[in-house]
């Protein structure tokens, strides 16, 4: 089956494309739509800025690996890590065209939501305790920041065994949710 391409994932792809060769913070708007035959109004029929198309792209990938719920939690993660060492070079200059305090509350923000929707669900909650709202945050900074550290030491450990450390890590009033 052949998957058409969305305008964001073209959008997305241009922008991941120029990054193997240019610098993310001298790649402009007009080039990301210039790559990939669009025009600006297009872009901007999408998004805000090269910001939000980067946040898009990351969720939209980390959605993509973590909520087949059909998998156990352990494989989910090592599959989003996974992502991360398939677009290795895009990772690593978005570190470089950022502060790495950009990056860590992309992926923070990212997993915070997605604990937080994945308990309240499974759980059938509507209100998460104040305790568990500070374990999902404190987990979910730690992990956001092992996820930098682990690129910029060039990805030297398996996902699968990042995958395994972030659960063994993991407050244990979270454990019965995943």
């Amino acid at each position: 089956m052949i998957h058409r391409q969305s305008t964001q994932e073209l959008l997305a792809n241009s922008l991941i494309d120029l990054a193997s060769t240019k610098t993310i913070r001298k790649i402009t708007i007009h080039d990301v739509t210039h790559n990939c035959h669009t025009g600006r109004q297009t872009f901007y029929n999408y998004f805000n800025s090269k910001e939000d198309l980067i946040t898009w792209y990351y969720t939209t990938q980390m959605d993509r690996c973590l909520t087949d719920q059909t998998l156990p939690i352990e494989q989910r993660i090592t599959n989003s890590l996974t992502v991360i060492q398939q677009q290795q070079t895009f990772f690593e200059k978005l570190l470089q065209a950022y502060d790495t305090q950009f990056v860590i509350n992309l992926f923070y923000r990212y997993s915070v939501n997605y604990c937080r929707q994945s308990i309240t669900c499974k759980a059938g909650l509507k209100a998460l305790t104040k305790e568990i709202q500070f374990d999902i945050q404190f987990d979910c900074y730690g992990c956001a920041c092992i996820q930098i550290h682990w690129i910029q030491s060039q990805l030297i450990e398996p996902a699968s065994y990042i995958s395994r450390r972030f659960i063994a890590s993991r407050p244990s009033s979270l454990n019965s949710f995943f």
